[in-house]
C-alpha cells in the first residue's frame, strides 16, 4: 500500500466519508479509550440494531484516520457504488494490512 502524504489525507477523508455515507454507514469522530490506553484498538465498524456505525479515534491524525475508513470499508461491497481508483486502491490495500 502507497503512503498517505499529509496533502493527500483531507481529500481522501473527504471521499471515504462520502462513499461511507452513500453505504449507511455513520461515522462517529470519539475519544476512545484513555490516553494512556496502549490498547491497539482506535476504531471500529459496529451495529447498533439496524444502524451501522464506524467509531474513529478523533485523536488519530487525518492519515490514520483514512487508514481506519479504509480498513472498514474494505469489508463491505462496493461494487454498486463508484469509487475513485485512488480511494478504491487504499481499501484494497487496506484489506492486506492486518
Amino acid at each position: 500500500m502507497r503512503a498517505i502524504r499529509d496533502e493527500d489525507a483531507s481529500l481522501l477523508l473527504m471521499h471515504l466519508e462520502r462513499i461511507a455515507a452513500t453505504l449507511g454507514i455513520n461515522i462517529r469522530y470519539e475519544l476512545l479509550g484513555e490516553e494512556s490506553d496502549t490498547s491497539p484498538i482506535r476504531s471500529g465498524l459496529c451495529r447498533v440494531q439496524k444502524d451501522a456505525i464506524l467509531l474513529i479515534d478523533s485523536r488519530l491524525d487525518p492519515t490514520m484516520q483514512c487508514l481506519e475508513i479504509a480498513r472498514a470499508l474494505g469489508s463491505v461491497d462496493l461494487s454498486n457504488i463508484f469509487v475513485p481508483p485512488a480511494v478504491r486502491d487504499l481499501i484494497e490495500g487496506s484489506r492486506t494490512v492486518p
